[in-house]
């Protein structure tokens, strides 16, 4: 008996030690298969590393240089702190609330203001270094291109300064406001605006020469097109608009490619491109995935509120934010989300990756920084 009892106990062992050979070569053979598609995915839910308090919403969107985070409230503030633990640095008050996301360029932190201005500070010490007023209200966020900044405002002006003294180069009469925001390739600027004729409301998305400020080509939507910067990608303009479409046209002449409807308005939303995707936020409350080359879904995920975030992609992870007060998390290739952190307001900020620390901001009045596994 004592004879059987050992054999069984050992074809038990010997069971059991096939059955976990097997778990493991599946575990092997699954780790294999989501590292051959690029990623390598926690599940873990980031923690909050440190969080500022602002005195109004934070629409604006961080930028990071040299350690240092520079974001605007709808305090009037700009402010500059410490990347890594939140401190403040310096901040900086303007007569109107700050929706501008900032840029860099050449130790200076450009930034538009309801105020009318479009300000340059001094990015160590928060001091002006010059500041240019136009006739009405800037929400667009500037971009800085071969020594020119460019921006639009409401008083239905584009312009291009002089990046170093803040001197007007060239303005380009857009025909209605300027809420979109610019972007550069080959010598060629494209910003969206909203465009009426007689009654109806229109958008539209102007290219412009970035040195004389001559108008290239004009393309006509349904509605405004005030999406922050447009994605350039293979000789294609993408850009999504109040219409609820997104549109992909040549970088040359402005010559329809594809579009894409959404059920929502396309606001602030801008596509960002990866790996041959397009990744957009709609008002329908879903973050969409779109084949660049041809404008066909790939995958949608539905949030609880409108999608004003613009996407940031990082190690095959898509990060974005919600009017429902949440930063999604989403697998790139699927659209499955990894994770979900929730905040107090809406997160219409664009979220931004330094290090292993991810940036946003929210309508609770907030700065966050959040560490990702």
């Amino acid at each position: 008996m004592n004879c059987g009892k050992s054999l069984i106990f050992r074809e038990r062992k010997l069971y059991a030690a096939i059955i976990i050979a097997g778990l493991s070569i599946a575990i092997l053979i699954f780790s294999a298969l989501i590292i051959s598609q690029g990623v390598l995915f926690s599940f873990e839910k980031p923690q909050l590393k440190w969080r500022y308090r602002t005195k109004g919403a934070v629409i604006s969107s961080p930028i990071i240089v040299n350690g240092i985070l520079y974001i605007g409230s709808s305090d009037g503030h700009l402010y500059s702190l410490n990347a890594s633990n939140g401190i403040l640095i310096w901040s900086y008050r303007t007569n109107g609330s700050i929706l501008s996301s900032p840029t860099y360029w050449s130790g200076a932190i450009y930034f538009g203001s309801h105020d009318y201005g479009l300000y340059a500070l001094n990015a160590s010490n928060g001091r002006p270094l010059w500041i240019f007023k136009a006739y009405n209200r800037i929400g667009s966020s500037p971009l800085v291109y071969r020594g020119i900044i460019y921006f639009g405002s409401w008083d239905n002006y584009v312009y291009a300064l002089n990046a170093s003294d803040g001197r007007k180069i060239w303005e380009y009469y857009a025909g209605d406001i300027v809420d979109g925001s610019p972007s550069a390739h080959d010598d060629m600027i494209f910003i969206g605006s909203l465009r009426h004729k007689g009654l109806r409301r229109l958008g539209a998305i102007h290219a412009l020469n970035a040195t004389s400020g001559e108008l290239i080509w004009i393309f006509e939507v349904g509605d405004e097109v005030s999406t922050l910067h447009p994605a350039i990608w293979n000789g294609i303009v993408y850009f999504g608009s109040w219409d609820g479409k997104v549109y992909a046209v040549r970088v040359k002449d402005g010559v329809k490619v594809w579009t894409y409807s959404t059920k929502g308005h396309i606001t602030a939303s801008a596509p960002r491109i990866s790996d041959e995707i397009l990744y957009i936020g709609s008002c329908d409350h879903s973050v969409y995935a779109l084949d660049a080359r041809t404008g066909d879904l790939i995958w949608r995920y539905e949030t609880g509120g409108p999608v004003q975030s613009t996407p940031c992609i990082h190690d095959g992870v898509v990060y974005i934010g919600s009017a429902d007060g949440n930063l999604y998390a989403l697998n790139a290739k699927t659209g499955e989300k990894l994770w979900n952190y929730t905040v107090g307001g809406a997160i219409n900020s664009s979220p931004c990756i330094h290090d292993d620390l991810i940036y946003f901001g929210s309508n609770d009045g907030y700065v966050y920084a959040l560490k990702i596994q």
